[in-house]
């Protein structure tokens, strides 16, 4: 990885010494499975199990989410010396194990405060594992590494998903989620240690960098509305409170990734957002047509569309922590908290059309 600098040419200590790019791709990839696997036991069996008496827990726990990474990326911003990797995992550590248990409890008693409190410890933990892993993520040397890795964790999961036994019980839906967090924190802690180093010993660069925010101020936007496509997709024709599932959309991205790896890699970027904008509008087209039948090719396509932005987004993300690394922890808080922040807005208007 080349040594990072900040954009008035600041070069902190050297990031210590390289981790071989294939390992580091492999590790990136098997995170990247398990911690999308986790959002599917979150919807699928979290959310659902606790609709018929906290259902309003499932907005206000998106929201937890939009806090903690916007929470991430002022300390990363104003305090990056607090960005301890080592004892910030160790307490995340704890606040995972926690918030399941929490979890768990709240939803066998029926527990409102108690489920809370483990939403918001699954909140808090989720803001980390996801900066630690994009940090980890952007040491790819080139951004066809990273979209090999990112590509494959997306059509991955969606198998890594059937493996999740139908119908368990939240316990042990706590299980998986707890694995499914610090196995991915564990693969890519060693690989991030050194750009976290880094970020500390910068200090306050990235605040002589705020004006650099106005590229991103686009980006926020497309995945506000990207992110209300996903939560519409979520919502949209539900079956017991869980979403529907359907592989298709699976079967679509990696139709997509096959396309891109015999493209030119220079104009991945744009066919990713093509692809993305029209999945999404073909989404919103079909989705009246399935009001009643509800086959779950909308949901399909949405998360298709969705699936492919996350890819650019990827892309994207592992770009500014190549060229800029005091500025990734910031683009990403504040981009995955517009991203919570839409997810919360998409399930309201498709509730209002199925209703």
């Amino acid at each position: 990885m080349a040594t990072p600098t900040s954009s008035d040419g600041v070069e902190p200590a050297g990031p210590g010494p390289a981790v071989a790019p294939a390992l580091v791709a492999l590790r990136c990839l098997v995170a990247l499975v398990l911690l999308m696997a986790s959002g599917g036991v979150i919807n699928g069996t979290i959310y659902a199990s606790m609709a018929s008496f906290f259902a309003v827990g499932r907005e206000i726990a998106t929201c937890a989410n939009a806090l903690a990474f916007v929470l991430l990326a002022v300390v990363a911003l104003r305090r990056p010396s607090l960005l301890d990797g080592r004892a910030v995992t160790a307490a995340v550590a704890v606040a995972v194990v926690a918030g399941a248990l929490c979890m768990a409890a709240g939803v066998s008693l029926r527990n409102p405060p108690l489920l809370l409190a483990g939403l918001l410890c699954r909140s808090v933990s989720s803001a980390w594992v996801t900066g630690v892993f994009t940090v980890a993520l952007s040491t790819l040397p080139t951004g066809r590494g990273v979209l090999l890795v990112t590509a494959g964790g997306a059509v991955l999961s969606g198998a890594a998903g059937l493996l999740i036994p139908a119908g368990c019980s939240v316990a042990v839906a706590c299980a998986i989620l707890v694995a499914c967090t610090l196995v991915p924190l564990a693969l890519v802690q060693g690989i991030a240690d050194p750009s976290l180093a880094c970020i500390r010993q910068g200090g306050g660069i990235a605040m002589r960098d705020l004006k650099g925010f106005a590229p991103f101020a686009p980006l926020m936007l497309c995945m506000f509305l990207m992110a209300v496509a996903s939560g519409y997709a979520i919502a949209f024709n539900q079956q017991n409170d869980a979403p529907v599932v359907n592989l298709a959309g699976d079967a679509i991205v990696a139709v997509v990734f096959v396309g891109l790896l015999a493209a030119s890699p220079r104009k991945s970027e744009d066919l990713l957002f093509t692809l993305s904008v029209l999945l999404v509008v073909a989404g919103y087209l079909v989705a009246p047509y399935e009001l009643v039948s509800a086959g779950g090719f909308a949901n399909a396509l949405l998360g298709a569309g969705r699936d492919c932005f996350h890819l650019l987004l990827w892309i994207l993300l592992a770009f500014v922590g190549r060229r800029n690394l005091f500025m990734l922890l910031p683009v990403v808080g504040f981009v995955r908290a517009a991203s919570s922040l839409g997810t919360d807005v998409g399930p309201s208007s498709a509730m209002r059309r199925t209703g």
